[in-house]
């Protein structure tokens, strides 16, 4: 809040999920027990990030009446090969492409007894 009509809000959130296979497949059979596989294909690793950014400028210029201006900011990766170091994995997702957007969107109140004659 920098005064009662002006307030900055700024949302940060990082998902990461990994997933390493062994690669050790199995069929359950009827009676319960495990049988190996070997005719299943490798199913590859997964080193999947979302990091997203939102920035909302919100100022109330008269009563009712409202102005914000918010950006987003967006990266979503999938990649198939896992990352075991936070910070790498942090490097390697701001290397891949961006979604940013810009709105502006204007609230104006109308006061309708103000149009009509007493």
């Amino acid at each position: 809040m920098f005064n009662n009509d002006l307030s900055l809000t700024v949302d940060v959130r990082h998902y990461w999920s990994r997933v390493a296979y062994s690669g050790e497949y199995y069929l359950l059979e009827t009676d319960g027990k495990l049988r190996p596989d070997s005719d299943i294909a490798p199913t590859p690793n997964i080193n999947y990030n979302s990091f997203t950014v939102d920035a909302k400028l919100t100022w109330n210029f008269a009563p009712g009446s409202q102005l914000s201006l918010v950006w987003k900011n967006t990266l979503d990766d999938y990649y198939q090969q896992t990352i075991p170091d936070y910070f790498e994995n942090i490097r390697y997702a701001f290397g891949q492409p961006q979604v940013n957007s810009l709105s502006l969107k204007i609230l104006y109140y109308l006061d309708h007894r103000a149009f009509v004659k007493p």
